[in-house]
């Protein structure tokens, strides 16, 4: 991959984690990324602000985690329908390939997509193979935990990928 490409998509990244020390809300700290980045005509404040229920596994229940779910709410703005394009089932179909092509990523990466069972597997002895090792926390009692800044990073930057694969976004400048 080309390193200005490589750049922006950790600049995704960078931005995911910032927000989401800053902010403590994986989903917003997604979208939020990509308005950042984006603008608001790309990511407009209303999708911000309805990002955060999904945080926490959707309102704090452990479920879906919401830094996935802040991702497929980005790739779907992009390829997803709208109201004139509703009936198009080319279109959702596409939007949900894109979106399993990110689910697919974060499985192989956490084992799971839940928020709950995510975090118990990255700090279980025996994590999935492709986690990165910066997703597990160790604090200075030996306690480890999951590192959710990590979790949204990886998160943010496989969103980003896909978007410039598929030609939605396009290089800066």
């Amino acid at each position: 991959m080309e390193d200005r490409k490589r750049g922006y998509i950790e600049k995704a990244g960078r931005q995911a984690r910032e927000n989401i020390l800053t902010y403590r809300s994986c989903s917003q700290a997604v979208v939020g990324a990509f308005r950042q980045l984006l603008g608001d005509a790309a990511v407009p404040e209303a999708v911000l602000k309805a990002a955060t229920g999904f945080s926490g596994g959707g309102s704090g229940t452990g479920n879906l985690c919401g830094a996935l779910s802040g991702g497929i709410m980005v790739i779907s703005l992009f390829a997803g329908r709208d109201a004139a394009s509703w009936g198009d089932t080319v279109k959702k179909e596409y939007n949900a390939e894109l979106g399993r092509r990110l689910i697919g990523y974060f499985e192989e990466l956490y084992g799971s997509v839940n928020c709950t069972p995510l975090k118990e597997h990255i700090v279980s002895d025996d994590p999935p193979a492709a986690m990165p090792p910066e997703s597990l926390r160790v604090l200075e009692d030996g306690t480890r935990e999951a590192d959710c800044s990590e979790v949204t990073r990886q998160t943010a930057m496989k969103v980003m990928e896909i978007l410039l694969e598929e030609g939605f976004v396009t290089l800066p400048g």
